[in-house]
């Protein structure tokens, strides 16, 4: 141990040796990264990745001073004085806020009752609307010529993009490749991977078409109960820009979100470290990383969740620091409408409750009682307006409970199965959620390759060399920033840890995923290290190139990682386990144009097999509906006149004997894919009556389900 110790303080007193040590560490837990992410997974792998983080952490922590010790404004600067109050009296101001917060109060209780029955209503949604800007309007600070020294540079949104054009162009660079890079990962082949839509798109689709029809649900109760956000954003593509109602528009609807979620990711980093370097690394590695991507193009409404959770963190941050009172309320606003969007925002009010509290507790500590007065009231604020705007949620809540709270229940009580210990069953799932970044992760085939990590083996060492630097640098400085970090960190992962029920789905990347945002803020940190003391060294423009070739080269190898798992390894392994209604949809529309119809087109019921919808709305007619679930049905459209198809399941041989055997003139046909899922069709050309045969109970399949 002791040897240990006097190395490390020969390493820290050298700075040399340090970077020397930190790219050694890096690069040895890298290569025990990607032995680990093999499927083979070589013995020595995971003592490299043991020895190469250990190495890396050693050689950075004497660093973290110049890179995680941005100043602390909550702790070392006065909060901004209010603006003094016009000549007039602030009696007359205060009248003015007392009776807007009094309209404002009233308009959303109208608004809660107009919300009921699970409807938006015209007046409703104005009265809603009114009464959050009537709020936000009361309380919003308007400062007459106040110096730029009263709101500190990382605790100014308005002043970041005048600000931004002047910083160095390679970072502004930089940062609108990851954009570009980004929008390629999003869009690139996006009406091809995912290849088909599941039953949970096709519900979707179905609740976008009666949105579009004028039925405005406040909460979307089918199929186990869905925010209704991503619905109404879609029916809005629609309704403006002329898209079909498709799989393709719920994937570019989520796709839009989920490189919006990029820009986002880069304030939120800038604001809690206050570098622009860091937060553009953030974005880059956010870029190109798969888990990003999956849940971005594969057409849910998971990417609201990193999505909305930034946004609200980004701005309680700064009103933790400047104790401004706009930052809380926007904060309040992103807090409300987070509940409209994926169910795993649900504890970010948690996660918000605790920073608050971290903040409260150092200024007592430090006996700063105006600040923490000032900071109860601002909270205060915050709550009240996030609860405004969740007032015609609140109101389903009250109405409908079982509902809205279905999926939790499912997942963490016994109201679909019975659970075991549920104490064992959370600390093994808080085992999988730690293990889920860089050794296995997700079992779901809808986004992820079975037990993939959710970060590939660049990313996946840096992520853990990078979040044992945040915590060691809190633990050490009693830093601020690394506490919120770290606490909202763990709060957002979970509602995947609370599958308790269902253990198996855990850990889940789209549960989880409100914490991708922070968890790309590790990813980042010791590669933004590595640069830095890079550039300190003596010989400033080799080492800056280094730096600069190093990072490109780790983000490189992450960009081919990545495309190579998400267009080749996701892509075959989706559409080998989709059922591909596309492809049954493609043949009955080459029946049609051959001279058939698709109304003359059918599909033979078997159990597990497809969902006859999806066909009906890859063929642009979600009212199709030529499933025929009997025998008896079977046997009637047959002898029916005109070309007719039928679609059956290849293990269906009772039902194509039957056909061809009262139909000699009919045409079979197996239909196989690589990807497998083949299929028959069995075509009658034109008007055929059925040869005889004997009595239809007798030679005919009693059912196919």
């Amino acid at each position: 141990m002791g040897t240990l110790k006097e190395w490390s303080r020969a390493v820290a007193q050298n700075n040399a040796a340090r970077v020397l040590a930190l790219c050694l560490g890096l690069g040895l837990a890298v290569w025990g990264q990607h032995g680990i992410h093999s499927p083979v997974r070589p013995g020595g792998s995971l003592f490299l990745f043991v020895v190469g983080v250990t190495l890396a952490v050693l050689a950075a922590v004497p660093m973290l001073g110049t890179v995680l010790a941005k100043p602390d404004p909550q702790v070392k600067v006065e909060p901004p004085e209010p603006s003094p109050p016009t000549r007039p009296g602030s009696r007359r101001e205060r009248a003015i806020v007392a009776a807007s917060v009094a309209a404002a109060l009233g308009l959303a209780v109208a608004a809660f009752q107009l919300s009921g029955n699970n409807r938006f209503t015209f007046l409703g949604v104005v009265l809603w609307g009114a009464s959050v800007l009537l709020f936000i309007g009361a309380f919003w600070e308007r400062p007459e010529g106040a110096p730029d020294e009263v709101h500190p540079k990382p605790s100014r949104l308005a002043g970041w993009l005048p600000r931004w054009t002047g910083a160095p162009a390679l970072a502004a660079l930089t940062l609108l490749g990851a954009v570009a890079l980004a929008a390629f990962f999003r869009f690139y082949r996006l009406d091809t991977v995912p290849f088909d839509m599941t039953s949970d798109h096709v519900e979707k689709l179905l609740d976008i078409r009666r949105v579009v029809g004028g039925q405005f649900d406040v909460f979307f109760a089918n199929n186990g109960g869905r925010e209704p956000m991503e619905f109404y954003l879609a029916a809005g593509l629609i309704k403006v820009f002329g898209l079909d109602l498709e799989f393709l528009t719920l994937k570019v609807t989520m796709a839009l979100a989920g490189l919006l979620l990029l820009p986002v990711t880069y304030l939120l980093i800038l604001e809690l470290w206050g570098s622009r370097t860091l937060a553009v690394l953030s974005a880059c590695f956010l870029a190109v990383s798969h888990w990003a991507i999956s849940i971005s193009r594969v057409g849910l409404r998971f990417t609201f969740a990193p999505l909305l959770a930034a946004l609200t963190l980004l701005f309680l941050i700064r009103g933790l620091r400047s104790l401004r009172t706009n930052d809380f309320l926007l904060a309040g606003l992103f807090l409300g409408l987070g509940m409209y969007g994926y169910q795993a925002f649900r504890v970010m009010p948690l996660a918000v409750g605790v920073c608050v509290a971290l903040r409260l507790g150092a200024a007592c500590w430090r006996r700063q009682r105006a600040e923490a007065m000032r900071l109860l009231g601002n909270s205060g604020l915050m709550a009240v307006l996030a609860l405004l705007v969740y007032a015609p949620m609140a109101k389903f809540w009250q109405q409908f409970p079982d509902d809205y709270w279905n999926r939790f229940l499912t997942r963490a009580t016994e109201t679909e199965a019975e659970a075991g210990n549920r104490l064992l069953t959370f600390l093994g799932n808080l085992k999988g959620l730690a293990l889920m970044f860089n050794w296995k992760g997700d079992v779901i085939w809808l986004y992820n390759v079975p037990d993939s990590p959710a970060l590939d083996y660049v990313m996946g060492a840096l992520f853990v060399v990078g979040f044992l630097l945040v915590i060691l640098w809190g633990l050490a400085r009693r830093d601020l920033t690394s506490a919120y970090v770290v606490a909202t960190f763990v709060i957002l992962l979970l509602p995947s840890a609370l599958a308790l029920t269902f253990p198996r789905e855990n850990p889940s990347i789209s549960r989880g995923g409100a914490a991708l945002p922070l968890a790309f803020g590790f990813v980042a940190v010791p590669a933004y290290l590595l640069m830095e003391r890079l550039r300190d060294l003596p010989w400033k423009r080799l080492a800056a190139a280094a730096a600069g070739l190093g990072l490109a080269g780790l983000l490189a190898a992450a960009a081919f990682a990545n495309y190579q798992w998400y267009f080749t390894d996701y892509a075959e392994q989706y559409q080998r386990s989709v059922p591909n209604h596309r492809d049954i949809a493609a043949t009955m529309q080459a029946f049609a144009d051959q001279g058939g119809s698709i109304d003359r087109a059918y599909i033979r019921s078997w159990p597990y097999w497809l969902d006859h919808r999806a066909v009906a709305l890859n063929l642009g007619d979600p009212d199709w509906n030529n499933n025929l679930l009997e025998a008896e049905q079977v046997r009637e459209v047959a002898s029916e006149g005109g070309p007719r198809l039928f679609v059956l399941h290849p293990d269906d041989s009772e039902t194509l004997g039957w056909l061809t055997s009262h139909f000699p003139e009919g045409t079979a046909e197996l239909h196989e894919f690589p990807y497998g899922h083949p299929f028959v069709t069995f075509v009658l050309p034109e008007e055929i009556a059925p040869v005889a045969a004997p009595e239809p109970d007798a030679s005919f399949p009693a059912g196919g389900g």
